[in-house]
């Protein structure tokens, strides 16, 4: 039997205002592509500016090391990372079931068919800064991972001291990232 957990209350509700760069959604089109320039120009000291200015912290690194990831388990409560293990193991089985199979006929020197292959490497976005979002790991990294998609990469923006959430890393560390 799954218990249910509610955590509401031992969460502090927030509300920070974030202003909309150039004040208007065309305002906000050419901010972001703005952005997109200067990071594909400086890369990831790029990276580090803008989440300061926007985000107003300076993460400590752009990657988390797998050691990291290896105790994240621990960081957070074991009911948390069962229930996430109960979810990665639910959804892998249904996953399991929906894989397609291709098919070929073979009719006198003609190949009709289909293959099926996943793509190399899938970009997991998994919300967050003010809020966890563990869930968003497992419902995009499960099926990839079922797929056989060889590279998995989660981003997930920093919270208050500029580190990834704990229910996220340990979300990562359940579904194999």
């Amino acid at each position: 039997m799954l218990q249910v957990i509610d955590g509401r209350d031992r969460l502090t509700p927030v509300h920070v205002p974030r202003p909309v760069p150039g004040g208007e959604r065309g305002g906000l089109r050419s901010e972001v592509e703005a952005i997109v320039a200067d990071v594909r120009r400086r890369g990831d000291e790029a990276v580090f500016e803008h989440t300061r200015r926007l985000d107003h912290v300076r993460p400590p690194a752009l990657r988390v090391e797998p050691d990291v990831l290896a105790r994240a388990r621990n960081l957070v409560p074991p009911e948390v990372v069962d229930a996430l293990e109960a979810m990665a193991d639910r959804l892998e089985r249904t996953c399991r079931h929906q894989l397609p199979e291709g098919w070929l006929e073979r009719d006198e020197g003609e190949v009709v068919g289909e293959l099926v292959r996943p793509v190399w490497r899938v970009g997991v976005y998994v919300p967050g800064g003010r809020a966890a979002y563990p869930s968003s790991v497992i419902m995009a990294a499960v099926p990839a991972r079922v797929a056989g998609v060889e590279g998995i990469a989660v981003c997930s923006p920093p919270g208050p001291r500029g580190d990834v959430a704990p229910a996220v890393l340990a979300a990562c560390a359940v579904a194999g990232i």
